[in-house]
């Protein structure tokens, strides 16, 4: 009986570690598509005052990332997975990073002086101009 005992609890302590493993091997990811889509679904095309389409494109390496571009005219704004021909703003930065950006900034946690840190340490890097920020999600983020 009493081995038996032990080996239920050898048995549920290796469960408990096969699963902890995991976790740490599996690391899940919020794919950033799905921030991104909420970004685009956040933004009201009718209140933009655009005279031409802006383009943001999203370059976002490691796990949960891709290449993104959010295409806002007066019309609609959509998300297309990839490259646009013409792009205004082209942010650069991990997933994760950026996940963890947006999030901070949905929660009211992030402000311009979180895009200067990211900026100055090298973290989101950019090309074009970051003013489009402005135009879309009013609120625009300096640059150092």
């Amino acid at each position: 009986m009493k081995r038996r005992m032990r080996n239920r609890g050898e048995i549920i302590g290796a469960v408990i570690l096969a699963a902890g493993l995991l976790w740490v091997i599996w690391d899940p990811a919020l794919p950033s598509s799905w921030i991104i889509q909420e970004m685009a679904d956040s933004i009201d095309p009718k209140t933009l005052s655009l005279d031409r389409p802006a383009v943001v494109r999203f370059e976002l390496s490691g796990r949960g990332g891709g290449t993104y571009s959010l295409v806002a005219d007066r019309d609609k704004v959509e998300v297309v997975e990839g490259e646009t021909e013409k792009t205004d703003l082209i942010l650069y930065l991990e997933a994760r990073d950026f996940n963890d950006l947006i999030l901070s900034m949905a929660g009211g946690e992030a402000d311009e002086q979180t895009f200067r840190s990211l900026i100055v340490s090298k973290v989101l890097t950019f090309s074009g101009d970051i003013a489009v920020f402005q135009r879309l999600f009013g609120s625009q983020p300096a640059a150092s």
